[in-house]
């Protein structure tokens, strides 16, 4: 079978996936992606083929969306060039990150086309309309209208597009937990410190929303004041996220901004040793939880502390695989993740069930054999019945999350 797999990055949410299909020789996979930092990485049995760089980081949603269009324009020109040259898919599976399979239809029309996206669990409202994520939510809309299946990777979420749409279904995480597993794998030195290697370390994940509110400044004063050894790392999501707590951690009190450390990317063994040696994570209100590093986390062993109502799935169990926080004021939150904070026992169980959770649920070993074996059954059944037979498949199909 000749497969396209579209993504904004190489290899990305595909990279399970792909490194599966590109390894049985009776396939021939290329992959289309912008340019990245990950260019230099290769695949076996994957040819890469580079699209365009994305343009600028976007500050709004019509600057995102006209970023998406012009990018969906330059891959629809990228990917003609290509069926020029012979190659037509039988099968195309694309994310909608980017906007490069914005018109994917006009390119591939007689390719079994599948939309890739992780858990959606609802969609962005009016607050959120000047957004970027609210072009990128549009342009998720419109492609899984174009597709002919709609996957959303679940971690225990309940689903949005499952409920709307007859040619969408929900499929398990892939975690790799033999790389993802507990240990210390490199030192993190910051500071003039080996983060890992201080008495108490605590990572505080920091969004954007919530490096815009007032309560963080006042939730790191009561918890480095209730917990004067205690080390605390910003985990950002973006540079500018980095940037605005480089600028807050000198103006908090003197003796403070000692024990505040900020951080965001890190290599694949930091990270993994940083899930690993930390006290916990702590996901306060305001922060966002992605089900990916989630799951990650959890593989590695991370003791999660997640604001309530932060992140609904059914995997997760209070105070059995991760610990849940009301959302109060910051300093009663902090009291409250002081003492859970002393609690080492119940911590230690945490960690042990929270990877034995992902082992059980969401192992590589065992999700993607079950992915890989349902897309070659979808793409048969596509190509001997057409859109009516996945239809007719989906509706009479027991969960596989």
């Amino acid at each position: 079978m000749r497969i396209l797999f579209i993504n904004h990055t190489f290899p990305g949410l595909f990279s399970s996936l792909v490194a599966a299909f590109g390894a049985e020789s009776r396939h021939e996979v290329l992959f289309a992606s912008s340019y990245g930092r990950r260019q230099e990485v290769t695949l076996p049995g994957v040819r890469k083929i580079r699209l365009g760089p994305h343009a600028l980081r976007a500050r709004t949603a019509a600057e995102e969306l006209d970023n998406m269009m012009a990018a969906g324009r330059q891959a629809l020109h990228s990917f003609e060039v290509l069926r020029g040259s012979g190659f037509v898919p039988d099968m195309v599976l694309s994310s909608s990150r980017g906007g490069y399979a914005l018109f994917w239809e006009s390119a591939f029309p007689d390719s079994f086309r599948v939309c890739w996206t992780e858990s959606c669990t609802s969609l962005p409202d009016a607050e959120a309309a000047t957004d970027p994520l609210f072009a990128r939510q549009l342009v998720l809309c419109r492609q899984v209208m174009d597709c002919d299946l709609a996957v959303t990777l679940s971690a225990g979420q309940p689903g949005y597009l499952q409920d709307k749409l007859k040619h969408a279904v929900e499929l398990p995480y892939a975690v790799n937990t033999r790389q993802f597993a507990p240990g210390h794998f490199e030192a993190l030195e910051q500071d003039g410190l080996d983060l890992t290697a201080l008495p108490e370390l605590l990572v505080l994940a920091v969004s954007r929303t919530l490096a815009q509110s007032s309560t963080l400044p006042l939730l790191l004063e009561h918890l480095c004041t209730l917990r004067p050894r205690c080390h605390v790392l910003l985990f950002c999501d973006t540079l500018a996220t980095q940037g605005s707590m480089r600028t807050l951690c000198p103006t908090l009190a003197a003796g403070r901004a000692g024990r505040l450390h900020v951080s965001g990317m890190l290599s694949l063994n930091k990270y993994k040793t940083l899930l690993s040696q930390a006290a916990a994570w702590v996901y306060p209100p305001d922060s966002r939880v992605q089900a990916v590093s989630l799951l990650e986390a959890m593989s590695c062993g991370a003791a999660l502390i997640l604001s309530k109502g932060s992140f609904a799935s059914s995997l997760l169990q209070d105070r059995d695989n991760v610990l849940f926080l009301e959302e109060r004021e910051p300093r009663e939150f902090a009291e409250s993740l002081d003492a859970l904070l002393n609690q080492k026992e119940l911590l230690q169980k945490v960690r042990l069930r929270a990877r034995a959770t992902v082992v059980e649920h969401c192992a590589q070993d065992r999700v993607l054999p079950l992915q890989t074996h349902f897309l070659e059954q979808m793409y048969q059944i596509w190509k001997e019945q057409g859109s009516s037979g996945i239809t007719a498949h989906l509706e009479g199909l027991q969960s596989l999350v």
